[in-house]
C-alpha cells in the first residue's frame, strides 16, 4: 500500500509534475469521468475537489455539461496545476468558474455551498483521507468521490459504493 501525504508534501509533488501531468495521466483521468459522471450528473454550483489541471472542467465542456452549472469551482493545493486549471477556466468558462487554492481537508466553504462535489483520486491521498471525506460531503448536497484501489481506503460511512472506474472505485454520498 501506497503511504498517505499531508498537504504540503503533495503539493511539492504535483508540483514538480504539473507541466507533464495532462500526458501522463489525462487519458486515465478521462475514462474516470466518463463512467462517474453518468452516476452523478453536474448541475447547480459545482466544486472539483483536486482539480489539478482543470481536465474535468475541459471535459465537461467537451460534452456540454457547463450547460447546466450555474458556478464551477475549482480546487488543489497545488498552485503549478492551478495555472493549467485558470487557463482553462478563462477559456471555457470565464464567468462562472473559480480557482481556489485549498486543502480537501479543511475546505474553506460554508455547508452545503455546492448542489454536487466531485474528487478523483485524490482524497485517500491525503494525511487524514476520512477528514477530506467528510469535507467534501459537509460542503455539498450531493458528492461523488474516486479512490485508487492501491491506496489505503479511508472509512467510507454514510457513501454508497457505486462499483469501478478503472483503476478507482466509485462512491457516492
Amino acid at each position: 500500500m501506497a503511504k498517505t501525504v499531508n498537504d504540503a508534501e503533495l503539493a511539492e509533488r504535483y508540483e514538480a509534475g504539473a507541466e507533464a501531468y495532462d500526458e501522463l495521466y489525462g487519458q486515465e483521468q478521462l475514462e474516470k469521468y466518463r463512467a462517474a459522471l453518468p452516476l452523478l450528473r453536474p448541475r447547480g454550483r459545482i466544486l472539483d475537489v483536486g482539480c489539478g489541471t482543470g481536465l474535468l472542467l475541459e471535459y465537461m465542456a467537451s460534452e456540454g455539461l457547463l450547460d447546466s452549472v450555474e458556478k464551477l469551482v475549482c480546487l488543489d493545493v497545488s498552485a503549478s496545476m492551478l495555472e493549467s486549471a485558470r487557463a482553462r477556466a478563462s477559456r471555457l468558462c470565464p464567468d462562472t468558474c473559480l480557482v481556489v487554492v485549498g486543502s480537501a481537508e479543511a475546505l474553506p466553504f460554508r455547508d452545503r455551498a455546492f448542489d454536487v462535489a466531485y474528487s478523483f483520486s485524490v482524497i485517500n491521498l491525503l494525511e487524514d483521507p476520512e477528514a477530506a471525506a467528510s469535507e467534501v460531503a459537509r460542503v455539498s448536497a450531493s458528492s461523488l468521490v474516486t479512490l485508487l484501489k492501491a491506496f489505503r481506503a479511508p472509512n467510507m460511512r454514510g457513501w454508497r459504493a457505486l462499483g469501478e472506474a478503472g483503476k478507482d472505485f466509485v462512491f457516492t454520498r
